[in-house]
């Protein structure tokens, strides 16, 4: 009984989601699910700059990255878009964003028509806590592939050991500027970038 119920709310969810302006992730209807939020709910916040810090490359100035609230505490997301296509993107409660790195890819590869595109990557820099003492991050990519760029979607990259944080792959990914100023939020006097030990400034 209760797995036919969820196939029904599944079913309803998805056509609602279908006639929203944007597409909601997979692991974000699961969690909205889990609340009974429904998407009439999501309420698109008007500033920028809620998860800090924010790096932009070259080439992503025309993607917009807003917050996203559902209504209810301990629950938040983040909305982006980019040429008419967009995407909502939520963690579960205790999880949070502590940095976002958006660039762009010129070589990435399309499998359909076997050839190389752009594509537009939004980094997330999230911190899972599962329980006392179990904190990680983890990596998680929001895509525009160059389709028309309605071809968009969220991977998960890795989630890293626990007591791992920040992830030294997104730190190391960083350009050493960037990678201070990330470094600044977590008021460390020094941090280690590509092998060098660097004073914070």
């Amino acid at each position: 009984m209760k797995q036919k119920l969820l196939i029904i709310l599944s079913v309803i969810f998805s056509t609602q989601t279908l006639a929203s302006e944007y597409y909601i992730t997979d692991q974000c209807q699961v969690f909205m699910l889990e609340r009974e939020v429904v998407p009439s709910s999501i309420v698109i916040d008007d500033e920028e700059g809620f998860y800090v810090p924010i790096f932009r490359r070259n080439g992503t100035e025309e993607i917009f990255l807003e917050t996203v609230s559902f209504g209810i505490p301990q629950f938040e997301g983040m909305y982006a878009s980019y040429k008419g296509e967009s995407i909502v993107h939520c963690w579960p409660a205790f999880s949070y964003v502590t940095g976002v790195l958006v660039e762009k890819n010129e070589y990435f590869y399309e499998p359909i028509g076997n050839k190389v595109v752009d594509a537009y990557k939004i980094h997330l820099h999230i911190h899972v806590y599962s329980g006392p003492g179990a904190l990680a991050s983890k990596i998680e990519t929001i895509y525009f592939v160059d389709r028309d760029y309605n071809t968009l979607y969220l991977k998960e990259i890795f989630i890293g050991d626990t007591h791992e944080y920040p992830s030294p792959w997104f730190k190391n990914y960083l350009t050493l500027e960037e990678a201070n100023e990330f470094i600044k939020y977590y008021e460390f006097d020094s941090f280690e970038w590509h092998g060098q030990m660097y004073d914070v400034k």
